[in-house]
């Protein structure tokens, strides 16, 4: 969020910039404005790994989900001595495409944005530019979410879920 509602894609550098370490970065300045506006909660969910979570229609607006990750009383010891298995968010967008993205458990009661996550860096682009112009039709949103993790013993069930919608500004180049 502290990405999306404090910076922008820079005016000076509105395509990728290719170098030699890194391709199709991406140039952010900082926003004066802060063109976020975090709306009431649209409930909450509880969800067992693997069951499938139908994304709250929120029109106009983009949908975190605040995603709160337990450890069993037997993952709280395990990871003390080893690394945990990692926790992937499995999105199906509207065209049928399937992408999991691994998240931190740790980080993820901070409420990414799940409606439109970008599957390549066009689509990325294409996002932070429609953001700038106010224009929320991004390329593919998201339909629906899923949990998966390859040791299931390690954590808890079930994942709470808390979606919340965010209406952006129609000014948001500042």
């Amino acid at each position: 969020m502290s990405l999306l509602c404090g910076y922008r894609l820079s005016p000076q550098f509105p395509e990728f910039v290719q170098t030699e370490a890194v391709e199709d970065l991406m140039v952010f300045d900082r926003r004066q404005v802060n063109p976020c506006q975090t709306q009431a909660s649209l409930g909450s969910q509880s969800v067992k790994w693997g069951e499938v979570l139908k994304l709250p229609n929120a029109p106009q607006s983009l949908v975190r989900a605040s995603i709160s990750v337990s450890y069993s009383p037997w993952g709280k010891l395990y990871k003390t001595l080893f690394r945990t298995a990692p926790v992937y968010l499995k999105a199906v967008y509207g065209d049928g495409m399937e992408i999991a993205y691994r998240i931190l458990p740790t980080n993820s009661e901070n409420g990414p944005i799940v409606s439109h996550l970008p599957r390549t860096s066009d689509e990325a682009l294409v996002f932070w530019t429609a953001l700038d112009g106010g224009d929320l039709s991004f390329p593919a949103p998201v339909q629906s979410i899923s949990f998966e993790t390859e040791n299931r013993f390690l954590y808890a069930s079930p994942i709470e879920v808390e979606w919340t919608p965010v209406r952006l500004n129609s000014q948001t180049s500042p």
